[in-house]
């Protein structure tokens, strides 16, 4: 949180450098900007924020064909579902986005999703007050990210999905008493 008003100045810049550019490369780059700063406007609460970054990165993005970062909007903008209590359509966001990403991930971008996506569904479980459900979950994807982060070659990239994960793994203890 602390990083974050330089992190956002240094992305808004880039896409008004974005802006300026032309090239079959540009739109992918604006839609990865768009991402960033999306996760931004999640951890300020700027749902609509949220919504219209993850959108318009999702617009950029699926013509570039980069099928992990239209699915990591899909999983942001059912994240800001679940925070204004959209229950029903964020689980059925959750649901085809699981289906979706079915296969086992090849690339760090995949299995970012496929972290975040274990992420939405717990925090999905929290919010519904279901605290033993989302500590099972939560677990699950704990001993996967520590895995992920600890093989040969892993990469710093789930950190910040791990954090989160620990997080919310102690709210759902407290949620539950423990």
């Amino acid at each position: 949180g602390h990083r974050q008003p330089v992190v956002r100045a240094l992305l808004e810049e880039a896409a008004g450098l974005l802006d300026a550019l032309d090239g079959p490369d540009v739109p992918a780059l604006q839609g990865r900007v768009l991402l960033r700063l999306a996760h931004i406007k999640l951890s300020e609460a700027d749902l609509e924020g949220v919504e219209q970054l993850a959108d318009r990165a999702r617009e950029r993005l699926e013509p570039a064909g980069d099928a992990d970062r239209v699915a990591e909007a899909g999983v942001l903008m059912a994240r800001a579902a679940i925070r204004r209590h959209g229950f029903d359509g964020a689980q059925a966001h959750l649901v085809a986005l699981s289906e979706r990403t079915s296969e086992p991930p090849q690339t760090l971008a995949g299995r970012r999703v496929v972290a975040m996506l274990g992420l939405a569904w717990a925090e999905l479980a929290l919010e519904q007050r279901q605290y033993t459900e989302a500590a099972s979950r939560l677990a699950v994807l704990a001993s996967s990210l520590d895995e992920a982060l600890d093989a040969p070659g892993g990469s710093d990239e789930l950190v910040e999905v791990a954090y989160i994960c620990r997080q919310a793994q102690a709210a759902a203890a407290f949620a539950a008493g423990d």
